[in-house]
């Protein structure tokens, strides 16, 4: 694959400051989230311990119950369920665990766990589903003998149960973890979505994203200010008659906020990159945007050591043919400094970009250029003029994207993605810790037996990394925000979920000054609209 540097490639640029810009006052709501305690993933604490159960038990189809009581599982327990058939399933059938409140076991849940199968026999076949059993998870280990109840009902014709006589207790780790410390909900009576967050000089937060509640088009970019405890200071929305949207956001050393994403509502393409900057109280300073005849996008933003932004955005040819890496560096003022495109001749897709310890630029997302699979992960390296210094691909034969980045204090980086070439399920997450030039110092893979996805990373004040995303594999709903914590060797140390019943997001990821944890996305659970604006504080301790 060539990579090419064009600093001359056939882009128009314009210059505007025509923004619409609407204020409105947006619903406030508690979004009465449940955080889950679910055993660390990868757990090397993990033992068996015996539990009272029953033999076998064989049920018809129509319905039909049965219930078990289970002595000495303490919290933390896992009860596994298997089931054979005499003949094929008609229908289909359902597990469900109740605790009654005597039993005394709290923040109880109810998953699929395991990448085992159910096998039904049926005339000497066997057939195999996914899915073979459920998981009990009863929050922490207390070390108290505690009365577990399953009730099992069976759809179809003759089944017979295996349910469990032992059980595998989790046993966590002795690391100090977080709590959730608040949760609040943003928005309108539509769709409002949060994209990016940054934290802020007085030790508040601001997100950034999109909103059809309000504003003057089909989507405006919205921006939201908060302080320490998730009160609300202002909020804003900025564009025209079609779609705006704001994809990241940084403060500067003014205490303004530069904001970038992407406007349908003017320039010469499809889409084009659009970059505002408001002040500290959310008034507009200027807005540029860039970009040609086909779709160019900005999903990415740094603030560099000279006081300017960088921006990592993806971009077309004039013909619509596929993206490239593009990489645009604007001074405090919002004056083009350079722009370049990196890439080859399929698609290559940026999501990310941090300013590294030596003044470079590293930016990274997804290549069908090169590599292993369909696509791989791309990691580029640039100076501070934009000239490429190295770049990196990982992968196996199926899917890798790299949707997140940081810096760390020893000049390195670490790279956060997804991955369908590796681990238990569908998507996990995979996380690699790069040395300054590039070499690997440790790869992590984590995720459960459906759907887990990573959008954000930072490093901590104690050397580790956290990391923000959703998950299908635990939590009450049907994504769940999900944070992970990593020690400085990558080794996981803890991780939760929050949520309710319906889709939860996590896109951004802050580290507060009291070593808290701030993250935003959206909830369809909760709220004034569709979606709303989410963001949650977890405690250091």
């Amino acid at each position: 694959m060539t990579i090419y540097c064009n600093q001359n490639t056939k882009v128009a640029f314009f210059i505007t400051v025509t923004l619409a810009v609407l204020v409105s006052c947006a619903t406030v709501q508690q979004s009465g989230f449940t955080e889950f305690l679910p055993p660390p993933l990868n757990s090397e604490w993990e033992r068996t311990e015996p539990v009272t159960g029953p033999a076998d038990t064989q049920l018809f189809g129509g319905g039909t119950s049965t219930a078990a009581d289970y002595s000495n599982v303490e919290n933390g327990c896992s009860l596994r369920i298997t089931m054979t058939g005499d003949a094929p399933m008609m229908q289909a059938f359902s597990m469900n665990f109740s605790n009654p409140a005597a039993a005394g076991l709290t923040g109880s849940q109810v998953a699929y766990a395991g990448d085992e199968t159910i096998v039904i026999t049926a005339s000497g076949e066997v057939q195999t589903l996914t899915k073979n059993y459920l998981t009990q998870y009863a929050g922490d280990c207390d070390h108290e003998t505690k009365l577990a109840y399953v009730a099992v009902t069976a759809f179809g014709e003759l089944q017979t149960f295996r349910l469990p006589s032992t059980a595998t207790r989790h046993k966590a780790p002795q690391v100090s973890t977080p709590g959730l410390q608040w949760d609040v909900a943003y928005g309108g009576p539509a769709k409002d979505w949060a994209y990016a967050m940054t934290g802020t000089y007085d030790g508040g937060l601001c997100t950034a994203g999109r909103t059809a509640s309000q504003g003057a088009g089909l989507e405006d970019v919205w921006i939201v200010r908060i302080d320490g405890n998730g009160q609300l200071l202002w909020e804003k929305s900025f564009g025209g008659p079609a779609i705006d949207r704001g994809r990241a956001i940084v403060e500067t050393p003014d205490h303004g906020l530069v904001i970038a994403g992407a406007t349908e509502s003017k320039g010469a393409g499809e889409f084009d990159v659009l970059v505002i900057k408001v002040d500290a109280e959310g008034k507009l300073v200027w807005d540029r945007h860039f970009g040609g005849s086909a779709t160019d996008w900005a999903s990415a933003l740094t603030v560099t050591s000279d006081g300017g932004v960088a921006l990592g955005a993806y971009t077309q040819d004039e013909s619509g043919g596929p993206y490239d890496f593009w990489v645009i560096k604007l001074n405090g003022d919002g004056d083009l400094l350079w722009q370049r495109r990196y890439g080859g001749a399929e698609t290559d897709w940026s999501n990310a970009i941090t300013e590294t310890a030596d003044k470079g630029l590293v930016v990274v997302g997804h290549t069908e250029s090169k590599g292993a699979g369909g696509a791989d992960y791309w990691v580029l390296k640039l100076d501070a003029s934009g000239e490429p210094l190295w770049d990196r691909t990982f992968g196996g034969e199926k899917t890798d994207y790299a949707s997140a980045v940081t810096a760390t204090r020893d000049g390195g980086v670490v790279v956060g993605g997804m991955t369908l070439s590796a681990g238990a399920g569908g998507f996990d997450i995979r996380i690699l810790k790069l040395d300054s030039s590039g070499n690997v110092i440790w790869d992590q893979t984590l995720g459960g037996t459906s759907e887990d996805w990573v959008r954000a990373v930072v490093e901590t004040r104690d050397g580790g990394y956290a990391l923000a995303g959703y998950t299908m594999s635990q939590g009450a709903g049907l994504n769940d925000v999900w944070l992970v914590k990593l020690s400085d060797n990558g080794t996981l140390l803890w991780e939760r979920t929050y949520g309710r019943e319906a889709n939860e997001w996590a896109r951004a990821l802050v580290e507060l000054p009291d070593g808290g944890l701030a993250l935003a996305g959206d909830t369809y659970s909760t709220g004034a609209g569709a979606s709303d604006v989410l963001v949650l504080k977890i405690s250091e301790d």
